[in-house]
C-alpha cells in the first residue's frame, strides 16, 4: 500500500485579550475564550480559502482523538454579513456539545477541526488547535503533501494573524470584508512606453506597406497581393464606402468567406474610418439579421448568393464579386488619405453568445488592438519570411491575432477555406505544402494533427483548456509552442506561457502593459493557491458592450485597490476561476458560471437552453459540454 507524504504547518497565534474584551466584550482572563477565538478565526480562514467554490464538505470539533467519529460536526452556513462576535457565540455553543463545561475546560485546552472538500472528498485536513494561556495558542496545520490547498495552508499563519489583527482593528467588520492578507499585489508585466503609444489600427498596416511594399501580403491559391497592391485596393473600396455616406463612426458589416476580399473589406472600412462588424456566413439567417440590426450596420460588404436585399433591407450592400475585385485592382492610383480619427473610436465589434438568447456585441478601440498587435510582435517576434495560416472564422477574434502577425511584420498571411479546417488530413497537407511557419489554433483541433510539421517554428494555443499531455508529442528543440489566454473583452489574449515538458501548463502570466488580480467573491484580492476569479487590467481593455449599460458596469469595474504603474483604474470580471501558483504563474480551474468555451467559441449555455424552450413541446431543456479522450462536444437534453 503507497503511503501519502504529509506536511504539518506549526505556528504560535499571539493576541491580547484585552483587545476583545474592549471591542467584542469577550472575557479576557479565560484561555478558553482564547480557544474560541482561534477556532472562529480558523472557521472563517478556511471560508475565505474556499468560498469560490464552496468546497466545504463537512466540519468536525473533537476533542476525543482516539474516535474518529466523535465530536460535533459543524453544520451552519457562514455567511457573507455575519460579524466575527455571532460566529464567536456560534462556535463557543459548537464546543459546549464536545463534553460538559466543565470537562472541556481545563488548562492546556486541545481540540481539532476536521475539514473535508468537496474538491478532494478522500483527503482530510486537521487542525489541531491548543490554547496555553490566554491570548496564546499553539496551532498545526496537518495535511497530504500536494493536496489542493497545500499553498495556502503552508502560509497560514501569517494570514490567521493578519485575520486577528483586522477583527481586534474593525470589530464592526462582517465576514465578507475580513481581511487575511496584505500587500496581496496583482501580477504586472511592463514594459517600455512605446507599446503605450495609442494608434490607429490601420497605421500599423501603412506603415509595414512603406516597409515592405514588395513583400507577398495574403496568397490565397491563384491570387495574391503584394502589401502595396492590397493597400491600393483597400484605399479603393474605401473610396466607394465613403461615395456610398459611410462616415466616422459608422459600423459597415463584412459577411464573407475566408479569403483575400475579407481582409481587403477590413483595411478599407479603418480606412474610411467606421468599424466593422465580421459576421461568420456560417451563421444563421435569424442570427445574421440580428446582429445587422443590432449593430445598426450601414453598410454590408458580401459575396451575392449570400444574403439578398429582402433579408436585409436594413442596409446598403456592396457585392464583392470578381468585378469589383478586377476593377479595384486595376484602377488608377489615387492620393487617398486614410481617415484621421481618435485612438478611443471602435475598430471593430465581435458579437458573442449571449445569456438572453440573442448575441451580445463587444466595442474593441483601436488603441486596445494597436496595442495587442504591437506587445505580440515583441512576444512572437514574427519575421517577414514568416507564412502564416488563417484558420479561424473572421467573426472570432483569434483572427485578428493571426491577420495582425502577418500586417505588422511584412509576413504572408495564407488563409484556409472552412472546408479545409474541418479535415485534419487535408489540413496537414495544405500547412505542408504552403510551408506555414506560424500556426494558431485551439487545442481540440491541434489534438486531430500529428506532430510531424516540420516547417512550423511557432504554435500558438488559445480559446479553451490546454492539457499538457496533448502538447508532448509536438515539443522539438526548433518549435517554440505557447498556450495564451484572454477573452474577446480583453483584446485577444491577456496572459501567455510558454511550454516546458517539464511543468504544468498554466495560462502564465499577463501581457506587455496588462495585469491580473485574482479576487475573491467579494472582490478582495486571495492569497496565492486560493481559487478566485481571474480579473484582468491593462491597456486592452474593450470599451465595453454594445447597448448594453447596465451589462458593461456589471462587468467592467473599478477596483476597491490602486492598480499601479499607471494603468487605467479599471479591471474586467472574466468570470474564469483560476489560481496563482508558487511561481506566480495562473492555474485555470474552469468557469464560474454556465458559459464554456468549445473549439476556441465562448458559448453561454443559458443562450442555447433558451432558444430550445422557443421550440413548440419542449417544456424543459439543458446544454452541456460532453467530453470524451480525444473530443469535445456540445450535447442537449429536452422534454
Amino acid at each position: 500500500m503507497t503511503q501519502v507524504a504529509t506536511h504539518s504547518v506549526f505556528f504560535d497565534l499571539v493576541f491580547d485579550p484585552l483587545d476583545f474584551h474592549t471591542t467584542l466584550d469577550i472575557p479576557k482572563e479565560s484561555t478558553s475564550a482564547s480557544l474560541i477565538i482561534t477556532t472562529t478565526a480558523i472557521r472563517i480562514l478556511l471560508h475565505k480559502y474556499s468560498a469560490y467554490i464552496s468546497d466545504i464538505l463537512s466540519m468536525r470539533l473533537q476533542n476525543d482523538f482516539d474516535q474518529a467519529d466523535s465530536g460535533v460536526v459543524l453544520c451552519k452556513t457562514i455567511l457573507a454579513e455575519q460579524s466575527f462576535l455571532s460566529l464567536y457565540q456560534e462556535t463557543h455553543q459548537d464546543l459546549l456539545q464536545l463534553t460538559t463545561q466543565e470537562q472541556i475546560f481545563h488548562e492546556p485546552q486541545v481540540i481539532q477541526l476536521h475539514w473535508i472538500t468537496d474538491n478532494e472528498p478522500d483527503q482530510k485536513y486537521t487542525m489541531t488547535i491548543a490554547a496555553i494561556k490566554p491570548g496564546y495558542c499553539k496551532v498545526n496545520f496537518h495535511f497530504s503533501t500536494q493536496c489542493f490547498y497545500e499553498t495556502p495552508l503552508k502560509n497560514a499563519g501569517g494570514h490567521l494573524q493578519t485575520l486577528i489583527e483586522n477583527i481586534i482593528n474593525h470589530p464592526q467588520k462582517t465576514v465578507r470584508d475580513i481581511e487575511h492578507v496584505t500587500n496581496q499585489r496583482g501580477l504586472y508585466h511592463l514594459l517600455d512606453d512605446a507599446l503605450a503609444k495609442p494608434e490607429l489600427l490601420h497605421s500599423i498596416f501603412e506603415q509595414t506597406v512603406h516597409q515592405y511594399p514588395d513583400n507577398m501580403a495574403v496568397i490565397q491559391g491563384k491570387k495574391q497581393l503584394s502589401y502595396v497592391e492590397l493597400n491600393h485596393m483597400a484605399n479603393g473600396l474605401a473610396e466607394e464606402l465613403i461615395r456610398q455616406g459611410v462616415k466616422a463612426g459608422d459600423f459597415v458589416g463584412i459577411l464573407l468567406k475566408r479569403s483575400i476580399e475579407v481582409y481587403i473589406s477590413m483595411l478599407a472600412i479603418l480606412k474610411a474610418g467606421a468599424a466593422y462588424v465580421p459576421i461568420d456566413v456560417a451563421y444563421p439567417l435569424e442570427r445574421i439579421k440580428y446582429i445587422i440590426n443590432d449593430c445598426n450596420v450601414n453598410v454590408l460588404i458580401t459575396h451575392p448568393p449570400q444574403i439578398s436585399s429582402d433579408e436585409a433591407s436594413c442596409c446598403a450592400k456592396i457585392y464583392f464579386d470578381e468585378k469589383l475585385y478586377d476593377t479595384l485592382k486595376n484602377a488608377k492610383p489615387t492620393d487617398f488619405i486614410s481617415k484621421k480619427i481618435d485612438p478611443n473610436s471602435t475598430a471593430y465589434v465581435i458579437c458573442t453568445s449571449g445569456t438572453t438568447g440573442t448575441p451580445k456585441g463587444i466595442l474593441l478601440p483601436h488603441q486596445s488592438v494597436a496595442h495587442l498587435i504591437k506587445a505580440e510582435n515583441k512576444l512572437f517576434t514574427p519575421k517577414e519570411n514568416d507564412r502564416i495560416l488563417q484558420g479561424f472564422s473572421v467573426a472570432f477574434d483569434a483572427s485578428i491575432e493571426e491577420i495582425w502577425l502577418a500586417f505588422s511584420s511584412g509576413a504572408t498571411l495564407i488563409p484556409a477555406t472552412e472546408e479545409l479546417m474541418h479535415s485534419a488530413p487535408d489540413l496537414m497537407n495544405f500547412i505542408s505544402e504552403q510551408k506555414i511557419t506560424i500556426l494558431s489554433t485551439v487545442p481540440t483541433l491541434l489534438s486531430m494533427l500529428q506532430p510531424n510539421l516540420p516547417s512550423l517554428r511557432l504554435l500558438i494555443l488559445g480559446g479553451e483548456h490546454c492539457p499538457h499531455e496533448l502538447l508532448m508529442p509536438w515539443h522539438r528543440a526548433d518549435l517554440r509552442i505557447v498556450n495564451t489566454y484572454g477573452p474577446t473583452e480583453t483584446a485577444v489574449i491577456a496572459t501567455y506561457a510558454d511550454f516546458d515538458p517539464l511543468k504544468k501548463m498554466t495560462i502564465g502570466k499577463p501581457l506587455y502593459n496588462y495585469a491580473a488580480f485574482i479576487l475573491d467573491n467579494y472582490l478582495h484580492p486571495v492569497p496565492t493557491g486560493v481559487p478566485g476569479e481571474l480579473c484582468i487590467a491593462g491597456l486592452g481593455l474593450a470599451t465595453g458592450y454594445l447597448k448594453k449599460e447596465a451589462l458593461t458596469h456589471e462587468k467592467f469595474i473599478t477596483p476597491s485597490f490602486a492598480i499601479e504603474y499607471d494603468l487605467p483604474q479599471r479591471v474586467y470580471r472574466t468570470g474564469d476561476l483560476v489560481r496563482m501558483n508558487e511561481e506566480n504563474n495562473i492555474e485555470y480551474l474552469g468557469r464560474i458560471d454556465s458559459q464554456v468555451k468549445l473549439r476556441g467559441y465562448r458559448l453561454e449555455l443559458e443562450e442555447i437552453e433558451s432558444l430550445l424552450l422557443k421550440l413548440d413541446n419542449v417544456k424543459n431543456a439543458v446544454a452541456t459540454i460532453k467530453e470524451d479522450t480525444t473530443t469535445r462536444g456540445l450535447h442537449r437534453f429536452k422534454r
